[in-house]
């Protein structure tokens, strides 16, 4: 027997599935939000999409639920990419990420803020202490 297959008969992904159907929520909250910047109505989408505005009508308000091409479509009217759509917000930034500069990020979240501290500033990305302004040299001609 597949092993993939056991969870389920099992029936211990009962909390995953639960959750699967809050992340389709929150995905076409996300869609109509990123219509709604660019003001593009659902009609708008549909036509650039190429499809009947009532399927972007039910696909929006969850009456037909969204698959993975339909995602994609809405992605590329909206100049983003699909996991844009689906990941949680606040990760924008790490869209570019690597997996190790991941793992740092996430590794420091875990630090104190005395071990951030000593972070920076052994990383150099403190701001140097502010220094007094110095006068400024006159000259005591102008040279041409």
């Amino acid at each position: 027997m597949c092993q993939l297959l056991t969870p389920l008969q099992a029936g211990r992904l009962s909390a995953t599935v639960q959750g699967m159907a809050r992340l389709s929520v929150e995905v076409r909250s996300r869609l109509r939000e990123e219509l709604a910047k660019r003001k593009l109505s659902a009609r708008a989408a549909a036509k650039h999409l190429g499809w009947h505005p009532s399927r972007v009508y039910h696909l929006l308000d969850g009456t037909v639920e969204m698959c993975v091409d339909d995602l994609e479509g809405f992605a590329i009217i909206l100049n983003m990419r699909p996991t844009e759509l689906v990941r949680d917000r606040g990760l924008e930034f790490a869209a570019e990420m690597t997996p190790t500069e991941y793992r740092f990020y996430e590794r420091i979240r875990e630090l104190t803020p005395q071990q951030i501290d000593a972070a920076m500033t052994m990383l150099s990305i403190m701001a140097p202490p502010a220094r007094r302004a110095m006068p400024a040299k006159q000259s005591k001609g102008r040279r041409m």
